[in-house]
């Protein structure tokens, strides 16, 4: 469905609340700057291999290792049991950021970051509504999920393209940094979690990550599931052994052995 579009219907009849979404994720802070978003989008056209690797096996894999966040995925069915089909949306999310050279509101990629939080909005909906979730986990979905997921796409990404080779300059991880900020923007994202330049994004990442990063069953459950479904396959068609090998390799060996990742001679 198009939620996007019926966001848009719901506030021109009124709804003020669907009105208010749309005033806070059409307003453009000061601090945007559009044309410095293209050297990251001219990153990832550049290296669409690389950039696919980092962020299937960097990005993605260490997302899992949120074992709060884990929960939500695995509670909604979204990761398991559709590993492909999420991988594709991911896959089209970050491709229409590359292609747009900044998504500007009114853009396919904007409304594409807008669908996002929807999104988001929809599996918090649906978590509460099931009525098994454990509050000792925190509210699904919360700002520290969504917080957590904008460092893996920006400064997790950065890290593992310069462990695979592909090391970015100082000009594009600034223009990859500034991307992800206004992306969590438009998410919702408070603008206390939306770092100003890439050293605070570094401090945020190391205070969350000490207190997120603690995998647990369902995120080594997640992470087996991501291998068996690429085993071979699309887009990387790698086997598995080498998927892992890659995955170790990006996200290191302390997180590997955590997320239960086998030591492979590749």
């Amino acid at each position: 469905p198009d939620w996007v579009a019926a966001v848009e219907r719901l506030a021109q009849d009124g709804g003020q609340a669907c009105a208010r979404l749309l005033g806070q994720v059409h307003t453009v802070p000061a601090w945007v700057d559009f044309p410095k978003m293209r050297a990251a989008s001219q990153l990832g056209l550049r290296t669409p291999v690389q950039s696919a690797v980092c962020l299937i096996l960097g990005s993605l894999l260490e997302s899992y290792g949120s074992a709060l966040g884990a929960k939500v995925l695995v509670r909604g069915g979204m990761l398991t049991n559709h590993v492909l089909r999420r991988l594709r949306d991911t896959t089209t999310f970050v491709m229409e950021l590359a292609t747009s050279r900044g998504p500007r509101p009114g853009t396919l990629a904007h409304r594409a970051i807008l669908r996002t939080r929807l999104v988001h909005a929809f599996v918090r909906h649906g978590i509460l509504k099931r009525g098994d979730w454990n509050f000792d986990w925190g509210h699904p979905v919360n700002q520290e999920d969504s917080a957590s997921t904008l460092l893996v796409f920006s400064h997790v990404y950065l890290r593992s393209m310069a462990r695979l080779g592909a090391t970015p300059t100082a000009e594009e991880e600034a223009s990859v940094h500034h991307l992800y900020r206004w992306v969590g923007h438009v998410l919702g994202i408070a603008p206390q979690l939306l770092t100003e330049d890439r050293a605070q994004e570094e401090s945020l990442y190391k205070h969350i990550t000490r207190r997120r990063l603690h995998p647990d069953d369902d995120s080594r459950m997640l992470a087996q599931c991501l291998f068996q479904a690429l085993d071979g396959g699309r887009p990387l068609f790698l086997p598995a052994d080498a998927l892992v090998a890659l995955a170790r390799h990006l996200l290191g060996d302390e997180l590997g052995d955590e997320l239960g990742l086998s030591r492979s001679p590749l």
